[in-house]
């Protein structure tokens, strides 16, 4: 199927199982211009429904269970929703200095890659921010914070092989022309590729 509006950014469209929310809907899309979240129908072109916030929207992933919906904000804040009700479960304000990007999650639903336009990649616990409380105190704080981009993350992988702590590998890449390769068992760097051009899927 064909949606022809222009307005959705990159990585701000989204699938989850239909059971999560009704019977046929099984994608969410963010809509720029109009700031708004909607709710779409596999080959209908009208939303099932439509919500609207108060910050924009720059990057969003639907948790593997398709019961969250898990967003980052231009002001780079995270932000956590049960997707059937609506219910907002947590902020996390400053989880990123600038626009978050990207979000990712790994394939078992244990971990979360965020990227954004500081240069960070930040590897979060799924169980920890799912269980967040934006009343309490104490705040997530993420697993591995790395910082050897120098320009915008545009993309992030996690590797198809999950080792040691329900964690694996993780590919990057970034406006600053390079793709990185990290090991998220001990956080470490394995490979950097450098090509002469921003880099914007990977």
């Amino acid at each position: 199927f064909t949606y022809k509006d222009a307005s959705i950014p990159t990585n701000c469209l989204t699938s989850f199982p239909a059971s999560a929310f009704s019977n046929d809907a099984n994608f969410l899309a963010y809509h720029s211009t109009l700031s708004a979240l909607f709710v779409y129908a596999a080959g209908k072109d009208r939303p099932v429904s439509r919500s609207f916030g108060h910050e924009r929207i720059a990057a969003m992933q639907a948790s593997p269970c398709g019961r969250f919906l898990l967003a980052g904000t231009e002001s780079g804040c995270l932000i956590l929703w049960r997707i059937g009700t609506g219910d907002l479960i947590s902020v996390i304000e400053g989880a990123h200095f600038q626009s978050l990007r990207v979000i990712r999650f790994s394939s078992d639903g244990q971990t979360v890659a965020t990227g954004a336009a500081d240069a960070l990649i930040k590897i979060w616990s799924w169980p920890e921010l799912c269980f967040s409380d934006s009343s309490s105190s104490k705040r997530p704080e993420p697993l591995y914070t790395f910082s050897q981009h120098s320009a915008p993350i545009t993309d992030l992988v996690f590797s198809l092989t999950s080792i040691g702590f329900s964690r694996g590998r993780l590919l990057s890449a970034s406006l600053d022309g390079k793709c990185n390769f990290y090991d998220l068992v001990d956080g470490q760097l394995l490979l950097n590729c450098t090509i002469p051009v921003a880099v914007s899927a990977v």
